[in-house]
């Protein structure tokens, strides 16, 4: 028996700079985690400033992760997000500085100090693979 079937139009319009209430919103990486929910690592109002943003795709509605910001976090060639499970990876380290591997849960956004990073003068960490 043939049927019809009605294709679904899956455009999505997601704006973060509203779902974040910033300007300028520019995504340097981005990365599905599951269950309508992604992780993307920004910057906001032309700076190179880095942050990382919990996306609900479902909800269409972004937060920013509470995570020890400092100056210099620039994720310009950032290239990995890690998730293995329910567990999403960032590397998070400002420019020449140490920093910390953070394991954040894509069910309940909670987050979790992982190992150390150790860096030199000029350099920053571009993911976890």
């Amino acid at each position: 028996m043939w049927g019809i079937y009605k294709l679904v139009d899956l455009a999505c319009v997601f704006s973060l700079d509203a779902a974040l209430g910033a300007k300028n919103v520019y995504v340097d990486c981005w990365k599905y985690a599951g269950n309508g929910i992604a992780y993307a690592l920004y910057t906001q109002d032309g700076s190179t400033q880095g942050y990382v943003a919990r996306l609900d795709l479902n909800a269409r509605t972004a937060t920013r992760v509470e995570l020890p910001y400092e100056e210099g976090l620039d994720f310009g060639q950032y290239q990995g997000i890690l998730v293995s499970g329910d567990d999403v990876y960032i590397a998070l380290t400002p420019v020449g500085k140490d920093g910390n591997i953070y394991v954040i849960n894509r069910q309940t956004g909670g987050v979790t100090k992982g190992a150390k990073l150790v860096n030199k003068a000029g350099n920053h960490y571009i993911g976890i693979f």
